[in-house]
């Protein structure tokens, strides 16, 4: 699930997962990657224009308001763990990509 749950809102997103941890197969691994929170936050607080935005949907003069690049919700690692573990998932992975942007985390269902 690549780029999908920042585009729905946290409850949504919640559901989602709750849904693929039913379709799987015991041991079938879900392969997550999500903006990273942790790592906007920090740009954000720099200052970084280009984060703001990505959090705001807008930069106060314009926006970015379509769908494809609306950010809904946006987690930490820390966050997002909480919430597979709680559905059930193993967290077996996770790590930054794309210059700490992207999160990616990869969890198994428990048998």
């Amino acid at each position: 699930m690549q780029d999908v749950l920042d585009h729905v809102t946290f409850v949504e997103g919640k559901e989602v997962l709750r849904k693929c941890y039913g379709w799987l197969k015991n041991n079938g691994t879900l392969n997550i990657r999500t903006p990273n929170l942790s790592f906007i936050g920090r740009e954000a607080s720099k200052g970084n224009h280009e984060a703001i935005k990505w959090l705001y949907g807008s930069d106060g003069e314009g926006h970015t308001n379509y769908d494809s690049n609306l950010i809904r919700w946006c987690y930490s690692e820390n966050s997002l763990r909480i919430i597979m573990e709680a559905i059930g998932f193993i967290v077996i992975d996770a790590h930054t990509e794309n210059l700490e942007y992207s999160l990616r985390m990869i969890g198994v269902k428990r048998i």
